[in-house]
C-alpha cells in the first residue's frame, strides 16, 4: 500500500512537473513572439519564370533579418536570409522582397519570419503562388533585346538552350500591323535600316520551330531610329565640362581637365605613384544628350611610351546609375604621334560607337595597360536634348 501510494504521488508530481515545463515553454514562445511582430501585407506574385514575395517589415529598431522558407525545384526546404530592404524599420515603413526563379508550374509556399538582433523571432506568416510554366520558346525570348541604333534598330539575342526557335518582331506602320521573323539558330544580332523613322514601340514574341508553339508572354521595347543628320559633337564649353572625381592623381600640371580642353596635344597623366588600376575620372558635361559615339586621342609627347590603353566609358543621367558602353583598347604608334606633335599636327583619333544611351555624366575608366593612365583628349558625339 505504501509503495502504491508513493507511485501515485510520484505520478501526480510528475504530471505537475510536465505541466509546469510545458507552461514554461509556452511562456518562452510567447515571449519570443512578443519581442517582434509578424510581417505585414505579405503577398506573392507569379510572373514569367519567377515568384516575387513582398512584405512590410515589422516596426522595430532591433530588426536583424527576415527568414524566407521555401521548397526548391527538387522539393528540398531552403532558407533565404533577407538583410536588405527599402525604408527604415524603426519608422514602421520598410518593404522587403524575395525572388525565386521557377522553371515549372508547381504552387510554391513561402513562410516568412522576422528576427531581432537578440535572436527573438516573430510569428510566422505564410503565402503561396502558382508560377506559370516556361515554354521552350520562352528561353529564347528572355534573352532578346531591341535597341536604338544609328539609321536603324538593332535586335540582339543569346542562343542558350539549343532550341530551334524564331523571333517575331511586331510593330504597327501606318495603322497596319507588321511582323518580321528572325531565325535564331545561334546567338546574334540583326540591324534593320529600312524601318519607318516614326516607329518607337516594338513587341517581341518567339515561336518554337518544331511545333510552332509560341512563347507564353511577350516583351515590349521602346527604340528609335537615330538619324545621323542630328548627331553632333557635344560642346565642351558654355557651360564647360567639370571634373567631379579622379582616382589616379595628377602628374605635375597634367590635370584631368586636359581631357576636354579642345587641344589634343595636351594630355592628362596620372600621378607618378598611382594606385593599382582601374583608374577613374568622372566628368559632368552639364548638359543632357544621347550618346552614340566617343573618340579618343592618345598621349603624344613621348615616342618611347608603350602603354596599351584598355579602357571603358560609362554613362549616367544622375551620377549614380551607370551604364557600361563596353571595353575597348588601342595601342598608338607613339613615335609617329610624337613626330606629328613636334610638327604641330595631329593624327587619327580612335573612334568607338556605342548604344544609343541617355547621358550627362561620363566616367572614363582605365582598366589595364601599364601602371600609369594617360590620354590626350576625349570627344563625345550624340543628339542634344537641352
Amino acid at each position: 500500500m505504501l509503495y502504491q501510494s508513493f507511485l501515485k504521488k510520484a505520478s501526480v508530481a510528475g504530471g505537475i512537473l510536465m505541466a509546469f515545463l510545458s507552461a514554461s515553454c509556452d511562456d518562452d514562445d510567447a515571449v519570443t513572439s512578443r519581442r517582434i511582430t509578424a510581417v505585414r501585407q505579405l503577398n506573392a506574385q507569379a510572373s514569367h519564370g519567377e515568384v516575387v514575395v513582398k512584405w512590410l517589415n515589422p516596426r522595430s529598431a532591433e530588426l536583424s533579418h527576415i527568414d524566407v522558407l521555401y521548397s526548391d525545384a527538387a522539393g528540398n526546404v531552403q532558407t533565404a536570409k533577407v538583410t536588405e530592404w527599402v525604408g527604415d524599420p524603426t519608422t514602421g515603413i520598410s518593404e522587403g522582397e524575395f525572388r525565386l526563379d521557377c522553371s515549372d508550374s508547381r504552387r510554391r509556399f513561402f513562410s516568412v519570419t522576422a528576427y531581432t538582433l537578440s535572436g527573438y523571432k516573430s510569428p510566422t506568416d505564410t503565402v503561396s503562388a502558382l508560377a506559370p510554366a516556361i515554354t521552350k520558346a520562352d528561353h529564347l525570348l528572355s534573352t532578346v533585346n531591341v535597341k536604338s541604333a544609328i539609321d536603324g534598330v538593332r535586335v540582339t539575342w543569346t542562343y542558350e538552350k539549343s532550341i530551334e526557335a524564331d523571333i517575331l518582331l511586331s510593330y504597327t506602320d501606318g495603322g497596319v500591323p507588321q511582323t518580321r521573323s528572325i531565325p535564331a539558330g545561334e546567338s546574334g544580332e540583326i540591324w534593320y535600316s529600312d524601318l519607318p523613322a516614326t516607329l518607337t514601340t516594338y513587341t517581341v514574341t518567339t515561336v518554337y520551330r518544331r511545333n510552332q508553339s509560341p512563347s507564353s508572354y511577350s516583351l515590349s521595347f521602346n527604340a528609335m531610329i537615330v538619324n545621323t543628320e542630328n548627331v553632333v559633337e557635344i560642346p565642351k564649353t558654355n557651360p564647360t565640362w567639370m571634373v567631379l572625381s579622379n582616382s589616379a592623381g595628377v602628374f605635375g600640371e597634367r590635370v584631368p581637365e586636359r581631357l576636354f580642353d579642345n587641344n589634343a596635344l595636351t594630355d592628362w597623366h596620372s600621378s607618378a605613384s598611382p594606385p593599382p588600376k582601374p583608374h577613374f575620372v568622372v566628368i559632368d558635361t552639364r548638359r543632357t544628350f544621347y550618346i552614340v559615339r566617343y573618340e579618343m586621342y592618345p598621349r603624344s609627347d613621348d615616342a618611347n611610351a608603350n602603354s596599351q590603353n584598355v579602357h571603358r566609358i560609362w554613362v549616367s543621367e544622375d551620377n549614380a546609375n551607370w551604364t557600361d558602353t563596353g571595353t575597348q583598347s588601342f595601342t598608338p604608334d607613339y613615335p609617329a604621334y610624337k613626330a606629328a606633335r613636334d610638327a604641330g599636327q595631329t593624327l587619327d583619333w580612335f573612334k568607338y560607337d556605342t548604344e544609343y544611351l541617355p547621358a550627362r555624366y561620363i566616367k572614363v575608366e582605365m582598366v589595364s595597360g601599364g601602371a600609369y593612365s594617360m590620354l590626350g583628349e576625349l570627344s563625345l558625339f550624340g543628339i542634344l536634348t537641352n
